[in-house]
């Protein structure tokens, strides 16, 4: 699969930049290395 954009870290700011790319119609791949 082909993304136009990778995320590593999926807090605050990363997730508001995956969402601002998903909004300006990016294919965007997040990756968090949290444990639940």
């Amino acid at each position: 699969m082909v993304y136009d954009l990778i995320v590593v870290g999926s807090g605050s700011v990363g997730a508001a930049a995956g969402f601002y790319a998903t909004q300006a119609g990016l294919k965007v791949l997040m990756i968090d290395g949290a444990h639940p």
